[in-house]
C-alpha cells in the first residue's frame, strides 16, 4: 500500500462539548430574537395599513354611493318605464312576499 503525503496536519483533539453548547444555544436565542423583532414589525405594519385601508373614516365617494343605494332601497321608482318594471322599498317587498308566501 502506498502512503500518501498530505500539507494539511490533522486535529486529533475532540470538540469540547460545553463550547459546542454554548454555540448552538447562543444560535437558537440570536434565531429567537430576530424571529421577534421581524414578526413585530410585520404585524405592525400590517395593522397600521389595515386601519388606514378598511378602518379608517370612509371616502367622500364611498358615503355617495351607499347614500345612493339607500334611496333606491327606500322609494318607490321606475326601473324600466317602457317594460313596466318598477322597483319598491324593500321592507314593503319582504311584507308582500311573507304575505304571498304559501302557507
Amino acid at each position: 500500500m502506498i502512503e500518501q503525503k498530505h500539507d494539511w496536519s490533522v486535529e486529533h483533539e475532540q470538540p469540547s462539548n460545553v463550547k459546542l453548547a454554548l454555540a448552538g444555544l447562543a444560535m437558537v436565542v440570536v434565531l429567537a430574537v430576530c424571529g421577534g423583532v421581524l414578526s413585530t414589525i410585520f404585524y405592525q405594519t400590517v395593522d397600521a395599513e389595515i386601519y388606514q385601508k378598511v378602518l379608517s373614516r370612509p371616502s367622500p365617494e364611498l358615503d355617495a354611493l351607499r347614500a345612493k343605494e339607500e334611496q333606491t332601497l327606500s322609494t318607490y321608482g321606475w326601473v324600466d318605464q317602457k317594460k313596466g318594471q318598477a322597483r319598491m322599498p324593500i321592507d314593503q317587498a319582504m311584507k308582500l312576499v311573507v304575505q304571498e308566501s304559501p302557507k
